[in-house]
């Protein structure tokens, strides 16, 4: 049996928005784990010099947090992914320029 990874992704959204919500829930994205295909250090924030991680740009960045309270204002992952709409979510990662890279 394969981990519930959360509530099931809406049925409105196109395939490649659906397959990154799911790669956000996981925790891994091109943008975040390319490194250990590449065999390269993992990649860090310059500005808060923290590593890259979905929860860093979904909650914990501080350069984001204007672009975060205008799609949702919730401050755990768990809160994203449960009380958030997924078009919140793609529109705050279209907003932060990750859309693309994810």
């Amino acid at each position: 049996m394969q981990p519930v990874v959360g509530r099931s992704v809406s049925s409105s959204l196109g395939r490649y928005d659906s397959v990154l919500i799911n790669r956000l829930r996981i925790g891994h994205t091109r943008l975040t784990n390319s490194y250990l295909l590449k065999g390269e250090s993992q990649p860090v924030r310059e500005a808060c010099h923290s590593s890259l991680t979905v929860k860093l740009f979904l909650v914990d960045c501080t350069r984001y947090s204007a672009a975060r309270q205008r799609y949702f204002g919730v401050a755990t992952l768990k809160d994203v992914f449960e009380n958030v709409a997924s078009h919140n979510i793609i529109a705050y990662v279209k907003n932060i320029n990750f859309y693309n890279r994810i």
